[in-house]
């Protein structure tokens, strides 16, 4: 007689969803969660939108409501298909067990989970993957799973370990391990890139140390980007930075983000850009009010300044369309004429850069003036 649904535990649970084709990474939510069968049976499609599953993606989502709805189907049905009884084995449930013994720095455990005779290919390249992002292994154990996964996973981990702010040893160990330092995600993020984004000093000279190519640039308006981690998750580990980023933007811009001077510097210093790649840096130096790098960036080139670009589509506001002059930037929403924003004024005033008579377009198409700044932003004439 067949276990019914209400009887499983979390881990035949597990096996059920994946056995629907339910994606393993939104199975282990599932499980760290302690959904069992019970619990699963009683979810309702408003509850899985939400937290702790914050599953939006529609398919996703209809893919585990009718994998529920199909448990609660009669059964002298004819519709109904024969639902087996989820068996635990090691094949079906190693997500389950491979974070529960990296989450308890069970290492012997989890070596003779992963690495039987029969090699699991998989559990191999997620083991990995889960190390680089949290738990503590040793460098000599993450060192020994890594010559056994593939290059996609080394290459992955290393992402993982930079965006999850992993110790400098462990990044340095997924180098060591063979992960492609130039390797580029599909939206166009490349290690250097987000070790500069994040801030990571260390990682970036690391990187640049062993002539990571520095002309990666974001090709993707799809918002997942740093490390997979949904929008709150990025909000809470790179605050507003991650709203300044544009399709386009490069190396320069993501050490701009982060006010990495000293690098910034050395970028400008040792490598070619062109006057759109600056153009982009000051902008969001100016809307950062970030008067050093200004000061940075002006001293390079001031002439990039002057440009009035096509404003590319933001990672989060995907329909915001217009043009903009960058030296419009640093006076952006300065009505207050707050202490940071005047000092960025001065900077482009050093450089005799003043506000321009057109400052950009509307989304609308309509022309956006100096006068119309001036009579909106009292006290500006100065910088006029």
């Amino acid at each position: 007689m067949e276990k019914p649904a209400e009887d499983w535990t979390v881990e035949e649970t597990a096996d059920y969803l994946t056995s629907c084709k339910v994606y393993t990474n939104i199975v282990s939510i599932f499980v760290k969660n302690e959904v069992n069968g019970v619990v699963l049976l009683s979810l309702s499609k408003e509850e899985l939108k939400e937290e702790p599953f914050n599953i939006k993606n529609f398919g996703n989502l209809r893919t585990i409501e009718l994998a529920i709805e199909k448990l609660k189907l009669p059964k002298n049905t004819s519709k109904q298909e024969k639902i087996e009884t989820p068996a635990i084995s090691r094949k079906k449930t190693w997500v389950f067990w491979i974070e529960k013994y990296i989450e308890n720095s069970e290492f012997d455990a989890l070596e003779k989970l992963i690495l039987p005779k029969e090699k699991n290919q998989a559990a191999v390249d997620f083991t990995l993957k889960t190390l680089a992002t949290f738990g503590n292994p040793t460098i000599k154990f993450f060192k020994e799973i890594a010559k056994n996964s593939s290059q996609q996973a080394k290459n992955r981990s290393l992402i993982l370990a930079i965006t999850h702010f992993r110790p400098f040893v462990l990044v340095e160990a997924a180098i060591d391990a063979g992960a492609n330092i130039n390797f580029v995600e599909k939206e166009g993020f490349s290690p250097l890139y987000l070790a500069l984004f994040t801030g990571n000093i260390q990682v970036s000279r690391k990187l640049l140390d062993l002539k990571a190519l520095v002309d990666a640039k974001i090709i993707s308006s799809h918002p997942f980007i740093v490390g997979r981690l949904n929008p709150k998750d990025q909000k809470e580990i790179v605050g507003e930075k991650i709203d300044y980023l544009m399709e386009g933007d490069g190396i320069l811009c993501a050490a701009t983000i982060s006010g990495l001077a000293e690098i910034t510097m050395e970028l400008l210093s040792n490598y070619e850009w062109n006057l759109n790649e600056i153009a982009r840096a000051i902008w969001i130096a100016g809307v950062q009010l970030d008067a050093t790098m200004l000061d940075i960036l002006l001293s390079f080139n001031s002439e990039a300044a002057l440009l009035n670009l096509p404003h590319p589509k933001s990672l989060w506001q995907t329909n915001f369309h217009m043009q903009y002059s960058c030296a419009y930037s640093a006076v952006l929403n300065q009505v207050e004429n707050s202490e940071a924003g005047l000092k960025c004024l001065r900077i482009f005033k050093k450089y005799k850069i003043t506000i321009p008579n057109h400052l950009g377009n509307h989304s609308n198409g309509v022309k956006y003036t100096k006068e119309e700044f001036l009579k909106n932003n009292p006290g500006m004439e100065l910088f006029a």
